[in-house]
């Protein structure tokens, strides 16, 4: 089962996508992907799920404990020993909505801690929501999302966008 997760930001901002201009919609989404990218990044280092925003379990296995303490990486449960699994995150817009994910290299780690396919033994460590048991991000984050909808909404409408699309600045 794949770990991934979709999120329409307009939706979610209460906005139709008709009332705001192409453009506008191509850089919110890649506004909030980017900022969605952070916060998902950002919280797994504090060791904090960016889905229900509780603190992770602490390390339990002591072997996995010394490797980590071992290599330099310390004993928090952040998803950080590699690096590879939180380097893998993506946050891509589709089709006027974000998908959020890892990449195929990554996902059994991911399952492991999302535990998407429900065969997992690992400690849970969600950072990616499962739509399928109707979970979303932590409510500081949607808020976020939505005020940045609504800003960019609002400049959109007023014309006072400070980013332009390559298509709009041909079109002069």
């Amino acid at each position: 089962m794949k770990v991934e997760f979709n999120l329409d930001p307009f939706d979610l901002a209460g906005i139709s996508k008709s009332d705001v201009s192409r453009s506008a919609r191509k850089d919110i989404l890649d506004e909030v992907a980017a900022y969605l990218t952070d916060a998902i990044k950002s919280d797994v280092k504090k060791s904090m799920s960016p889905v229900t925003g509780k603190p992770f379990k602490e390390l339990q296995d002591e072997r996995y404990i010394a490797k980590k303490k071992a290599a330099g990486k310390g004993t928090a449960a952040n998803l950080i020993f590699s690096g590879k699994m939180i380097d893998a995150i993506r946050v891509k817009p589709t089709k006027g909505e974000l998908n959020v994910t890892v990449l195929d290299r990554q996902q059994p780690k991911a399952d492991g801690h999302n535990n998407f396919s429900g065969k997992s033994n690992l400690p849970e460590r969600k950072f990616i929501p499962n739509e399928e048991n109707e979970e979303t991000f932590r409510k500081g984050i949607l808020d976020e999302i939505v005020k940045i909808v609504e800003s960019r909404v609002e400049e959109d409408k007023a014309g006072t966008s400070t980013t332009i699309s390559a298509a709009d600045f041909l079109r002069g």
